[in-house]
């Protein structure tokens, strides 16, 4: 009786050791569990900001999109503001060339004028003195037909009584010489003035011709001038309005690329405390799985102890309950022992 009742307490001892050591795995196991969803929770937070990030980055990289299309488009309307510039400048040179070949055409008209003008005034000089040379020789003239008259009158009344009347005849024969020659010096003056008046006409035409001339080309070198003035002055309002343009486009794109600078400055702070956080909460869970491993590896030792331990409980209540049978059977026997000493008793 004292056996069975000392295998049973060796069995129920260990069997309340191994229940009381269970709980302890329950624990480990839970510990680690709750460590396992912290982790999730903070890698799906990490996850979410993450995300976050990546679309505010979509959205900076789409304003530096936006802000590249708009340089490449400034950097048109710099090509185009400078092709205006080149054009500007041939067209100021060239109106300038026009210019200059307007006051060359006017120095030639000028010139021509004052040329024609001495040539003129030389010619009516010319004339003026032809014809007071015409006009003396025609009063010689004239003085001299008188002269004569008036000698071939005295002649005629003298020629009876004066016996002077031979020298008479000579004087009024040197005369009609004198005359002659004079006749043939108003006769030259006459051809010099029609060949002066002449050279006077034609000079006239040739200047009037030059001056016609020069007046055509001045109205077509005008003309030219005035269309390059009005190109020049279109040229100017649309290099002015190209100018404002792209200097309006270009402090546009100087905000722009200011608030891109900005977006990407904050992004960086953000992406660098995100990685800060990042870091220290990967370090948690370092720590965290370290612990959780450390755990683990305690709970997995644990098991292994207290397998160990089931195995030798088994061991010990299967070695209790043989004991017990063998007490059991020890007991029958006892009894039987006891039961047959009784009889033999009471047959005595």
């Amino acid at each position: 009786m004292c056996r069975g009742d000392s295998a049973t307490s060796q069995v129920d001892s260990k069997a309340v050791v191994s229940l009381e050591r269970k709980p302890s795995k329950s624990d480990e196991q839970n510990r680690s569990s709750r460590a396992l969803q912290v982790q999730e929770t903070s890698v799906w937070e990490l996850e979410e900001e993450i995300n976050m990030l990546r679309e505010q980055l979509g959205c900076a990289e789409a304003d530096r999109d936006k802000a590249l299309a708009d340089l490449v488009e400034i950097r048109q309307l710099i090509n185009e503001y400078n092709y205006l510039k080149d054009v500007l400048y041939n067209t100021q040179k060239e109106l300038n060339d026009k210019d200059r070949a307007m006051e060359l055409l006017r120095s030639k008209l000028d010139e021509a004028e004052a040329e024609r003008e001495d040539s003129k005034e030389r010619l009516r000089e010319a004339i003026a003195n032809a014809e007071a040379s015409e006009a003396r020789s025609r009063q010689a003239v004239s003085d001299l037909r008188i002269r004569i008259k008036e000698l071939e009158e005295q002649a005629e009344n003298k020629k009876d009584r004066d016996p002077k009347i031979e020298s008479l005849s000579e004087e009024i024969s040197s005369l009609r010489k004198e005359l002659k020659r004079a006749k043939e010096e108003e006769e030259k003056s006459r051809k010099a003035m029609d060949g002066l008046a002449s050279a006077l006409k034609e000079v006239a035409g040739e200047a009037i011709e030059a001056k016609e001339d020069v007046k055509l080309k001045l109205a077509a070198t005008q003309s030219e001038l005035d269309q390059v003035k009005r190109e020049n002055a279109k040229l100017k309002e649309r290099t002015k309005r190209g100018e404002e343009k792209c200097l309006k486009e270009l402090e546009e794109t100087k905000k722009e690329i200011e608030v891109y600078k900005n977006t990407v400055e904050r992004l960086r702070l953000e992406a660098e405390e995100g990685l800060l956080a990042w870091n220290g909460k990967e370090m948690g869970f370092v720590s965290c799985i370290k612990r959780a491993e450390e755990e683990r590896d305690n709970a997995s030792r644990e098991i292994l102890r207290l397998r160990d331990l089931l195995k030798q409980a088994i061991s010990e209540a299967n070695a209790a309950k043989a004991a017990a049978n063998i007490a059991i059977d020890e007991n029958s026997k006892l009894k039987d022992c006891l039961a047959a000493a009784g009889k033999g008793g009471l047959r005595t």
